[in-house]
């Protein structure tokens, strides 16, 4: 849902709020394995004060027990025969256009929503908040099944002046979200084996994520761009 306004002569604002929302998710259910063939652990996360659980034990992990190792019959099927599995996007933008006679004209948005850039090009995918705590195969599909993506503030301004002789100067100024990073380390079958038990089944280490999902960042990009023509 969006408005659009001439406030002052010259400059239209627009304003729209946008909910965008997705469904028939896929899930490969291997029938061949039951939640209950597998182990639970549990590790320690490094002492780092980036981390919510630093020096503490991060519990939720599960290893697929050895007799049922290379055991593969998988079916393709809808999430909702397992639970609901949600994705979705809200966010605000806000636009104007103001045009100062016939040399000058000045442009520029804000955004705010709950969405993070995933491709590194413009264009690539992005994802919304996503909540998929539901089982198929392993209890560990509950850990970090609820993603919540925080609100971040996207500002672009533009402007361009048109000087005698024809010609023109022009400026961008934009300001995004910084980068997002994760937290993942591998862990020994040896650090492991305490908490489980025994030795990893089918692998040496496993790289387990110590961060929740899109929860640390970078500073802020701050770009400016100038051109003549």
């Amino acid at each position: 849902i969006s408005v659009d306004r001439e406030v002052l002569p010259y400059l239209v604002v627009s304003a729209g709020y946008y909910r965008t929302w997705y469904g028939n998710f896929m899930v490969v259910d291997n029938q061949s394995l039951l939640p209950w063939e597998l182990s639970r652990y549990c590790v320690t996360v490094p002492t780092d004060s980036r981390l919510d659980l630093s020096g503490q034990q991060l519990c939720g992990l599960y290893d697929l027990n050895a007799n049922r190792v290379g055991l593969v019959d998988n079916l393709v099927t809808l999430a909702k025969n397992y639970g609901g599995h949600t994705e979705v996007y809200n966010g605000v933008d806000v636009d104007l256009q103001l045009r100062v006679r016939s040399r000058a004209t000045v442009g520029g948005g804000w955004n705010i929503g709950n969405a993070v850039q995933l491709g590194t090009t413009a264009g690539g995918t992005a994802s919304a908040r996503n909540n998929s705590c539901y089982v198929v195969d392993s209890p560990q599909q509950l850990f970090n099944c609820d993603v919540e993506v925080p609100y971040q503030n996207r500002i672009k301004l533009n402007g361009s002046y048109t000087l005698p002789w024809d010609v023109q100067i022009a400026a961008v100024l934009q300001s995004n979200p910084g980068a997002n990073y994760s937290a993942n380390v591998a862990y020994t079958s040896a650090q492991i084996q305490p908490s489980l038990g025994r030795a990893l089944s089918g692998a040496t280490t496993v790289t387990i994520p110590l961060a929740k999902p899109y929860s640390l960042y970078g500073p802020r990009i701050n770009q400016f761009d100038l051109r003549g023509t």
